[in-house]
């Protein structure tokens, strides 16, 4: 597909042409040869609106842009959108039960685009997933957490930061809620304890 027409397709009022649209982008940044790839510059923006897509269907296409982005942009792109796409991604890929496992899987790749990327995805969704007012987005961003910690704690987390962070939902009202919770404070078990972050210290403090 042409830039010209992706881009159009991409602001279609037609669900089923967004959904296309945003399939062919994560084509599009699968297939870019490094981060200089002008598809970066031109669509990664739409990425925002993409992963909150009033439909469903195109939501869930979005999503799986997004992780397509952060597999293939480089720190430099990456950090630029990574607040405001995970954001897109608590308040409303989290929402959906189409879309949960995508939105959570989009979240670990964000992990691996390097470490200011890495900061501003966990301080979202520790200070905008946990506190949510649906239980189920909180729910969501507790199990992305217990996944990322499990995947990555050895080198990437202070285990003592994270449990500050979830231990508020320790008497969560939702019963789901407190099980994750529960659940990754026991994952600390899982993992080396190790040193606490700076950056994490910093973004647990601001919360």
């Amino acid at each position: 597909m042409a830039a010209s027409d992706l881009e159009s397709s991409l602001s279609a009022s037609k669900w089923s042409t967004r959904r296309d649209a945003y399939a062919e982008l994560a084509k599009a940044f699968e297939a870019a040869a490094d981060d200089s790839d002008p598809v970066y510059s031109q669509f990664a923006p739409a990425l925002v609106k993409a992963v909150a897509d009033s439909n469903e269907m195109a939501r869930k296409e979005g999503v799986n842009a997004a992780a397509a982005f952060f597999r293939t942009a480089g720190l430099a792109v990456a950090r630029g959108y990574a607040a405001d796409i995970t954001a897109g991604i608590v308040s409303t890929a989290f929402k959906s039960k189409r879309c949960v496992e995508p939105a959570k899987s989009a979240l670990l790749d964000a992990l691996t685009a390097g470490p200011e990327v890495l900061e501003a995805v966990v301080e979202i969704v520790l200070t905008k997933g946990f506190t949510h007012k649906t239980p189920k987005v909180v729910e969501a961003a507790v199990i992305a957490v217990k996944d990322a910690v499990l995947a990555f704690g050895r080198v990437t987390f202070a285990i003592g930061d994270i449990l500050k962070a979830v231990a508020p939902l320790f008497s969560h009202a939702a019963r789901p809620v407190r099980k994750e919770a529960l659940e990754l404070a026991a994952s600390r078990s899982s993992v080396s304890k190790s040193g606490r972050i700076p950056w994490l210290a910093r973004a647990i403090s601001r919360r």
